[in-house]
């Protein structure tokens, strides 16, 4: 599957993209911000494992691509209540505070209100105050927050923030509406 607008697209993750999240997932300096300074630490082959579970209609990895560069990377999942959760990573450096997580989003919740998704929900920890800030400026609702909720790979105590926003209410904008390609 892929989602793309103008130069950017959304390709599901495949198996030839093992190696790049492995790199990513596993980099304590792209991990940190979640909370992970010495990586995810996981195995190509759980990798592979994540990657063969995509589904339009439980979840889907994508590769945030601009142009023929990756970048980073997007997901969504189906919770039991049948609301979604996501995430996002704009792992390249030179893309990050440019707009284009507005756009990659706004090309994964347009994909998901197509779907009949509505309620959509995301955390954060609560010391990335960047992702707090965008999250809110594009229309997500702080629902709550944990407090040391659970402990990092240092031992330190960790806190979320938790975000939803109902897509009924959402405004997309305009070039949203219309020009988002889905290749399934």
């Amino acid at each position: 599957m892929k989602l793309s607008y103008q130069n950017y697209a959304l390709h599901e993750a495949t198996l030839d993209d093992v190696y790049l999240l492995a790199e990513w997932w596993n980099d304590g300096n792209i991990m940190a911000h979640a909370g992970f300074p010495k990586g995810l630490n996981v195995s190509v082959h759980e990798i592979e494992n994540t990657i063969l579970k995509n589904s339009i209609d439980e979840g889907m990895l994508f590769i945030i691509r601009f142009g023929e560069k990756s970048i980073g990377e997007t997901n969504y999942r189906v919770c039991d209540n049948e609301e979604i959760e996501i995430g996002i990573k704009i792992i390249d450096e030179e893309s990050q505070n440019k707009g284009i997580g507005t756009i990659v989003i706004n090309i994964l919740l347009r994909f998901l209100y197509l779907q009949g998704h509505r309620i959509i929900n995301l955390d954060t920890n609560l010391n990335n105050l960047r992702a707090q800030h965008f999250y809110e400026k594009i229309g997500f609702t702080k629902e709550k927050t944990e407090n040391d909720s659970w402990c990092d790979q240092n031992g330190k105590l960790q806190s979320s923030v938790f975000y939803k926003i109902n897509l009924d209410r959402y405004c997309f904008e305009e070039s949203f509406i219309d020009n988002i390609r889905i290749q399934i």
